[in-house]
């Protein structure tokens, strides 16, 4: 069996879909036991995939392996005052003062 016969079987068993095109392309790049790993870091997430190419894309760049959840990445604190359109300016400004 051909290498990229072997990740489009492993990827149909892992989401139960065809294996888009480019994405096969990337995966054949990779050592195929980077691929097993990947395809299991899939089938392991708690939450359900809506786009299994973009989260083994991320699970390659990340370098997710197996057994661990990826780390959610916690974005920056907002500004606790709302940031208002300037027309809103005068309001604000004769409310706080």
């Amino acid at each position: 069996m051909k290498k990229t016969e072997a990740i489009r079987l492993a990827y149909q068993i892992a989401t139960l879909n065809e294996i888009p095109d480019d994405l096969l392309g990337e995966l054949t790049q990779l050592d195929y036991l980077r691929v097993l790993e990947v395809l299991l870091v899939l089938r392991q997430s708690p939450n359900r995939i809506k786009a299994p190419a973009n989260f083994i894309r991320s699970a390659i760049r990340n370098n997710w392996k197996p057994g661990g959840t990826p780390e959610k990445r916690i974005s920056e604190k907002k500004s606790e005052k709302p940031i208002a359109p300037d027309r809103y300016d005068s309001f604000y400004r004769m409310i706080e003062g």
